[in-house]
């Protein structure tokens, strides 16, 4: 009984790799007329595959464009970039290609072969990742794309007056420690985390949460049905979330902060000192402020609006469908 039993469990098991096998092949297939192929693994580890070296007198905008690999952009040092590909497959179409324009434009983009590898009973995609190594200040401008993968950077790459721009499909982005003229974040279903940013800031997100620590600059984001928040904020801009909740808590305002989201909370903290013209607007829910005693409230209670100071320099602004403001100076 034992045996028929093990057998009954081994052929469910080659049953299921078989399956898996035959919907990858089909996938692979369609993936071949548009230039594509796939590679399965038993196992093992993604290794250092490929070693990009790019020359920073031939480089002045890198951009990585990749499908499904993690990224992570570390400090690099002297005169040249260094990218690294740890990957499943040996092959040599699994390597990245590099194009090099005449204006300095350097692109590299993900090898023709999607590994997927099975371990244990399952199949997965993903684990492999590329290194890309920059010496500070080294680019005029840096785009990184990634479609399922993650994001990490934590130093100044790109020049005061460069931009950078991140963007996942269904990744994360975590990105610390930069200060340029522009930066750019997008992630179609995954968060987005900054801290210690500089610039003029634009987060998108899907369905992700944004989460932002010393972010200081005019800055927009936009989050689809996460949550927004910001600690130690210093500068302006305009924060919105269809159904997530909105937490601020600015340590400097230095031009006009407009909060809305669809059917969540907003909690705000401004500085003690700060003046200001406020409106609050709430369509079903509550306004609370330890300023009541400046602001004129509508017969419903739910708009309220004054200023706070005897030279209010600039206007804030909270808006909510069916959520509660709190505002809180400290």
């Amino acid at each position: 009984m034992k045996n028929k039993v093990a057998l009954l469990v081994a052929a469910l098991i080659m049953l299921i790799m078989i399956g898996g096998i035959c919907v990858m092949s089909v996938g692979a297939a369609g993936r071949r007329v548009s230039g594509g192929e796939i590679d399965f693994t038993f196992g093992g580890n993604a290794n250092l595959r490929n070693t990009i070296e790019l020359t920073l007198s031939e480089v002045n905008n890198l951009k990585l464009e990749y499908k499904s690999k993690d990224i992570i952009v570390l400090p690099g040092e002297g005169d040249k970039i260094l990218i690294r590909e740890y990957l499943y497959s040996d092959r040599e179409n699994a390597k990245a290609t590099v194009t090099t324009l005449e204006d300095g434009e350097v692109i590299v983009t993900e090898g023709r072969v999607t590994s997927f590898v099975f371990f244990g009973l399952g199949l997965m995609q993903g684990g492999e990742r590329i290194e890309v190594c920059i010496p500070d200040r080294a680019l005029k401008n840096l785009f990184i794309g990634t479609g399922s993968g993650n994001i990490r950077g934590n130093h100044d790459c790109v020049a005061e007056d460069g931009r950078l721009i991140s963007q996942a499909g269904s990744g994360n982005i975590k990105w610390k420690n930069v200060s340029c003229r522009e930066l750019l974040f997008q992630a179609g279903s995954g968060n987005v985390h900054v801290s210690n940013l500089t610039g003029a800031v634009e987060i998108q997100t899907g369905s992700g949460n944004v989460t932002g620590e010393a972010v200081c600059g005019s800055v927009k984001a936009d989050a689809g049905s996460g949550n927004i928040t910001m600690e130690e904020f210093s500068g302006s801009g305009e924060l919105s979330a269809n159904s997530g909740n909105i937490n601020v808590e600015a340590v400097a305002v230095h031009n006009d902060l407009e909060l809305e989201t669809g059917s969540g909370n907003i909690n705000l903290r401004l500085p003690e000192e700060l003046e200001f013209h406020l409106q609050i607007n709430t369509g079903s829910g509550s306004i609370r402020t330890n300023c009541d005693d400046v602001l004129s409230y509508n017969k419903k209670g739910n708009s309220a609006e004054g200023s706070v100071g005897a030279n209010p320099i600039l206007t804030i602004r909270a808006k909510t469908g069916s959520g509660n403001v709190k505002l809180h100076m400290k």
